[in-house]
Formats: structure tokens, C-alpha cells, sequence
């Protein structure tokens, strides 16, 4: 003998899904998560607890969801949906949001004698920057690491700007 219950047990549950916007710029970058997770059509979602990747949680219960990435870094988000039954699902987005802070810096020789070429070494954090030099004489160079002569003795105030590939100075 036999029974065949079709469709008997139904398991419900969230699905977690979601979609960010403005995901890489300068540190004070404020991120936009949209939700894109699903329920079952039984019970409705209640909780979305998100962890940002750079050290904080936070758990919601109605959207917007938004967090500024304060830090320098790429970061991973998960998000975990919980529905009004207590079931949950998760998603992870793995270096979804991207924060930077460029560093400039540079080295050179500080003694020579008027007419010596010097070569100024950047040493920038991160390496492939845009760099924009005033060597304090009235001449400038947009080169990386630059050379430059001084023709009279002084002293020489020099100031490196430097942008990265997200226009962060």
C-alpha cells in the first residue's frame, strides 16, 4: 500500500538579494544598499541585518539602508534577511565598496649646489595616482617623479597633489 501527498510540505523562507549604489570614491563615502530580496508571499520580511565589511553592523527594520565608509579600503557586505516566521537567508557581495584616501609623499635630495638636477622620488600611497608638482620656484610638472633644476641658491617650499583613480586629491 501506498499514499502520495503531493505538494504537503511547503518550505517558506526569504531570499536575500540587494544592489548598492556609489560604491567607490574618497574615505566619508556614503553607500546606498537597495533591497532587492524576495519572500515566499507568506510572511513578510522584518529584520535586515547588514554587516558593511569595515567593522560595523547594523540591523534594520524598514529601508533606506545607507552607511559611510569612513576608512580607507575594499570592503565585502553581507546582508541577512529574517522574515516574520524567523527564517533567514543571506548574501555576501565579496569587495563590493571601495574607500580611499590617497597619501602623498616623495623624497629628494635637501643639499646641492644651484644647477644640480634633482630627481624627486613619489613615493605615494596608492601607486598609480595622477601627481601635480609646484617646486616652489614657479615651475611645475605633472610627472610622476619628476626632475628638476634650481639655478639660485635658497630655500624651496614644495607641494605634490596627487589624485587617485576616483578623483580623491
Amino acid at each position: 500500500d501506498q499514499v502520495t501527498k503531493t505538494n504537503y510540505i511547503r518550505i517558506n523562507g526569504p531570499t536575500a538579494d540587494f544592489t548598492a549604489a556609489n560604491v567607490a570614491g574618497c574615505t566619508g563615502l556614503t553607500t546606498t544598499f537597495n533591497d532587492l530580496s524576495s519572500t515566499d508571499g507568506v510572511n513578510a520580511l522584518v529584520s535586515w541585518q547588514w554587516n558593511f565589511g569595515d567593522g560595523n553592523t547594523q540591523t534594520f527594520t524598514a529601508p533606506p539602508f545607507q552607511h559611510t565608509y569612513n576608512t580607507p579600503g575594499t570592503f565585502s557586505v553581507q546582508l541577512i534577511v529574517t522574515d516574520a516566521a524567523g527564517c533567514r537567508d543571506s548574501l555576501t557581495q565579496t569587495n563590493l565598496v571601495t574607500a580611499t584616501d590617497p597619501v602623498p609623499d616623495f623624497t629628494v635630495d635637501t643639499l646641492t649646489c644651484p644647477g644640480a638636477v634633482l630627481t624627486f622620488n613619489n613615493t605615494s600611497t596608492p601607486a598609480g595616482v595622477t601627481s601635480q608638482w609646484d617646486f616652489g620656484d614657479g615651475n611645475t610638472s605633472a610627472t610622476t617623479s619628476p626632475t628638476h633644476s634650481y639655478a639660485a641658491t635658497g630655500r624651496y617650499t614644495i607641494k605634490l597633489i596627487i589624485t587617485d583613480a576616483f578623483g580623491c586629491i
